[in-house]
């Protein structure tokens, strides 16, 4: 089974003047069982760590699991991410309400997508 999409967040605590501590933050979606040319556009909700949080860097990748349980990159000649959207379901402002944008569900307040 293949996982969609594995989220490293790096993160960094707000608290502090000093040159932040970063560390790494992995979430994987639930396995997506996709065939030969198949597509999939589906959303997921994953958990981050409690903040106040600042995300230095976000990536993302095709993994699944091998033979011994390792989460493994998928090759690009198996399945590949064309386009990510990462979104934020947090409280909006009402200006933020109207925007519309094709990939992103109505629940999204901000998002990103590459």
């Amino acid at each position: 089974m293949l996982h969609l999409v594995t989220v490293a967040l790096f993160l960094c605590s707000l608290v502090t003047a000093e040159q932040p501590k970063t560390k790494r933050y992995t979430a994987l979606t639930p396995p997506l069982s996709l065939h030969q040319g198949e597509v999939t556009n589906s959303f997921h909700h994953l958990q981050i760590p409690k903040g106040p949080i600042a995300v230095y860097r976000f990536e993302a990748d095709v993994v699944e699991k091998d033979a011994n349980g390792n989460v493994v990159p998928v090759p690009t000649y198996d399945a590949y991410l064309h386009h990510h959207v990462f979104g934020s379901t947090h409280k909006q402002y009402d200006a933020m309400k109207s925007r519309w944008a094709p990939m992103k569900p109505k629940n999204f307040s901000r998002s990103v997508a590459f």
